[in-house]
């Protein structure tokens, strides 16, 4: 039976794991603290343990990298996190998938692709420039095999701290104006979780996909204004005839203020060129090339407004 490994149980393993799962195969979900799921072998370790962490992996053919840490902490708490599970997974000898975001990329007038290059004009994209190309690294020396899938803004099912999670969905199912960072009018590409997992584990599943980056397929970018739009049909998908939900921009002002009480918010203020200008992505490489599909917009919005609207303390 073939060994899979999955670090981190936020909502990005939660979802590998799950489509992981498989008569012939045994699924570990490692982490502090890791979720129950059927059908998936739970390991408690702490990645900065590393012989805790080593024993939970051992065996495994493949390990997901779903880990992340708290917003406020990236630079401090990143490094160590991730070159732990990268020590663990080449002492068992097994492949690395990454599951990462467009940090690195900085800012770009077109589409980014996986052929684009580290060109981070923030401290969270350089810290995680620098640790991905840790791994890029170890996979051209021949120390580890690695692949890297990277993705804009999550939503989806079980998302809730995202660009367009607990700030936009919640005030939708209630018909209030929905809470968006930026420009009401730039486009901006956002990727629906499950897509970003189905691509972890088509490219951890094919030995030829390592050594390479890969951008997850993605809905064609849409402003706010559009998204509020799509936000009236899917309700209506699910039933809800709300009133016609409006877009509220978060300006760079208001974040700048929320900053002073709130530090995930402090921190956002550098991430802001992604959201006052076009910021999109080209997928169709990774399509073409795994056989994958995007999601679009509205039925990725109506299975995450079903979400919410099953949990009423969101709501």
């Amino acid at each position: 039976m073939a060994t899979y490994a999955v670090v981190g149980s936020g909502p990005l393993g939660r979802e590998v794991a799950r489509l992981m799962r498989g008569s012939e195969r045994e699924v570990r979900l490692v982490s502090r603290h890791p979720a129950s799921i059927d059908g998936i072998v739970s390991r408690e370790a702490d990645a900065l343990d590393r012989d805790a962490l080593v024993a939970a992996l051992e065996g495994a053919e493949v390990v997901f990298n779903c880990a992340n840490a708290p917003y406020h902490r990236w630079t401090l708490d990143l490094p160590p996190l991730w070159r732990g599970i990268q020590s663990a997974a080449t002492a068992v000898g097994a492949r690395l998938v990454l599951g990462t975001n467009l940090y690195a990329l900085g800012v770009s007038e077109a589409p980014l692709t996986n052929e684009s290059q580290f060109a981070p004009c923030s401290e969270k994209g350089r810290v995680r420039a620098l640790l991905e190309q840790e791994l890029l690294d170890a996979d051209r020396s021949g120390e580890l095999q690695v692949a890297i899938v990277r993705a804009s803004d999550f939503y989806g099912p079980e998302v809730a701290v995202s660009q367009i999670g607990d700030r936009f969905f919640p005030p939708l199912l209630r018909g209030k104006p929905a809470g968006v960072v930026g420009r009401a009018d730039t486009p901006h590409s956002y990727a629906y979780l499950p897509d970003v997992a189905r691509t972890m584990v088509a490219v951890g599943l094919n030995a030829d996909a390592f050594g390479k980056t890969w951008i997850a397929p993605h809905a064609p970018p849409v402003t706010a204004t559009e998204l509020g739009r799509v936000a009236v049909s899917a309700l209506a998908g699910i039933g809800i005839q709300a009133p016609v939900p409006t877009v509220k921009p978060v300006t760079r002002g208001m974040i700048r203020f929320a900053g002073i009480f709130n530090s995930a918010a402090r921190e956002l203020i550098e991430m802001f060129y992604q959201f006052d200008r076009p910021f999109t992505v080209d997928s169709a490489d990774t399509e073409r090339e795994l056989g994958l599909e995007a999601t679009t917009l509205e039925e990725g919005m109506r299975a995450t407004l079903d979400w919410f609207a099953a949990e009423p303390s969101r709501v």
